[in-house]
């Protein structure tokens, strides 16, 4: 539901069932996305128990997230004409919540490993990301911002200049994880990132 077109981001309506969401590829928008004023975004998935990412107080957001996401992808997203862009960078730590001392949250739906992820993990989201080339966006991207690759984390779209609405390439475009990271085959992308991903946000 999140790659289909801009009003899955921006659009102030309310499904599903917020306070059940134990099976696999159920979705729901509370009553919250619409009127509480976001000061901080905190996510957290199915898989990872108590284990968070919480973006840092401060001069962002400022609005409801429907009107936020409504500024943020106004501009020119997906694929801001074929050029390297985003709309906010948001400082954010993850932390890890278990009985692994030395454990840690770095969530595989967020980022990855590999050359395009940040190189300690998450220090930020960044939204409405598009890279150099604009052909891979995400509306909330956790690869690093040399504008080198931008699919990755949820919203995620490999043909970058268009929602899923406006292609034909359905496995280019995933609500969690990176399409090129599972190889656009969609039992692999499913396997890869089964987890369902809880967004709340703090006033």
């Amino acid at each position: 539901h999140w790659v289909n077109n801009a009003q899955d981001w921006t659009s102030d309506e309310v499904y599903g069932d917020t306070t059940n969401l134990i099976r696999v590829g159920s979705d729901a928008k509370g009553t919250a996305y619409n009127w509480i004023t976001a000061n901080q975004i905190m996510i957290r998935d199915s898989m990872s128990h108590n284990s968070y990412c919480v973006t840092s107080t401060g001069s962002y957001l400022g609005s409801p997230l429907s009107d936020y996401f409504k500024d943020a992808l106004s501009g020119g997203f997906p694929g801001y004409g074929g050029s390297c862009d985003y709309y906010e960078r948001i400082p954010t730590t993850c932390t890890y919540v278990g009985v692994d001392s030395s454990g840690t949250y770095i969530p595989n739906w967020l980022t990855s490993s590999d050359t395009y992820g940040q190189s300690d993990g998450i220090e930020y989201i960044t939204i409405a990301y598009t890279d150099t080339s604009g052909d891979t966006s995400a509306v909330i991207s956790g690869f690093d911002d040399t504008c080198a690759e931008a699919d990755m984390g949820l919203g995620a779209l490999e043909d970058g200049k268009l929602w899923d609405d406006d292609t034909s390439n359905d496995d280019y475009q995933i609500d969690i994880g990176g399409p090129s990271q599972c190889g656009y085959d969609a039992d692999d992308c499913f396997t890869q990132y089964m987890e369902t991903v809880y967004m709340f946000v703090r006033e």
